[in-house]
């Protein structure tokens, strides 16, 4: 049946019982994510029913940035049980309006994802838009900080958010 029949009337698809994909061992979320973008400059009210009927529907992931407002508060806020998937780097108040991939920056920006969210699981941290050259990724003391962050539980994964199909291959090569 169509999502949206002629009729003007709506159905909320459901995707309880759709395929999961595993990312990592032990986290199989839903096949699709909620964008998160929009939620920070919104209405709370509206966003909190925007993450409610994701969640009812069978999203378990949605994906934020630092840079998106006050995104993940509102996620952090909300009643809801879903895992995060977040990015740090891009421009934002919290890095001075700034790129910044550095090792630093990586550890206040988690610290401060984490208590926004407020006990949300993190999934996975992404560098948000890292430029192609130099790639940060190519940086020890960031991808040596990012491993024993995983390794001590902060987050499941890491990786990059990446605009261009060279972006990807810089990130997977790295």
């Amino acid at each position: 049946a169509p999502l949206y029949p002629a009729n003007g009337a709506s159905r909320v698809m459901r995707l309880k019982d759709a395929p999961k994909r595993e990312l990592y061992p032990g986290f199989s979320p839903s096949v699709l994510t909620l964008g998160g973008a929009p939620l920070g400059g919104i209405d709370t009210s509206e966003a909190q029913a925007i993450l409610r009927v994701a969640a009812e529907s069978g999203i378990t992931l949605v994906d934020t940035s630092s840079a998106y407002g006050a995104s993940e508060s509102v996620i952090g806020e909300a009643p809801v049980e879903m895992s995060v998937a977040t990015k740090f780097g891009n421009p934002c108040a919290l890095n001075g309006h700034t790129h910044d991939y550095s090792a630093a920056h990586c550890t206040a920006a988690l610290y401060a994802s984490l208590e926004a969210l407020r006990g949300k699981p993190l999934a996975c941290l992404q560098l948000h838009s890292p430029p192609e050259a130099p790639s940060p990724l190519n940086d020890p003391a960031l991808v040596d900080l990012l491993h024993s962050l995983q390794a001590a539980g902060k987050f499941g994964a890491w990786g990059a958010s990446v605009h261009t199909a060279n972006g990807g291959m810089v990130a997977l090569a790295a």
